[in-house]
């Protein structure tokens, strides 16, 4: 009678395929997930400086003739004095250094006319009312920043109040 103890060398050979075919499938798992938070680390960054860039034109816009970001100029009474402009591109970190490019536009998208109350009157203390066309009182700026490495962008719009 044989006493067999122990494993055959065919079942080790099958147990490392197995355990070599696990550790395979969880390195690649790692590393999408490593790429995918990378990815997300730029988006992060691009909506980020996105953002910074359209306060600083808010910020500004009513009472500078223009701005400093990133280190170079950002021209702000054209966005206050033309409806429909394009500014020359912004460039992240600086224009020797560029990784982001930023595009700024206005447009003549308007919200219609709006009603505000401008006092009351003397005699019988009721309300004026004065009508404004909201294209007179905000500027639509919209930003678009892409990252000249992976060409993602970001877009990001807002009715700016200039007046």
């Amino acid at each position: 009678m044989n006493n067999e103890k122990g494993l055959s060398l065919i079942e080790v050979l099958g147990s490392i395929a197995i355990l070599g075919i696990a550790v395979l499938g969880l390195a690649f798992i790692l590393q999408q997930g490593a790429a995918h938070t990378k990815s997300n680390e730029r988006k992060g960054n691009t909506v980020q400086l996105t953002r910074n860039v359209m306060e600083e034109i808010k910020e500004n816009i009513r009472d500078q003739p223009s701005v400093t970001v990133f280190g170079q100029s950002l021209p702000l009474a054209v966005l206050r004095d033309h409806p429909s402009a394009s500014l020359a591109p912004l460039y992240y970190p600086s224009q020797a250094d560029k990784q982001y490019e930023f595009q700024i536009k206005t447009s003549s998208h308007s919200l219609g006319s709006i009603s505000l109350r401008n006092g009351v009157t003397a005699e019988d203390n009721l309300p004026v009312y004065e009508s404004y066309n909201t294209s007179d009182l905000f500027r639509y700026v919209v930003i678009t920043c892409r990252s000249l490495a992976s060409k993602d962008e970001y877009e990001l719009a807002a009715y700016v109040a200039y007046q």
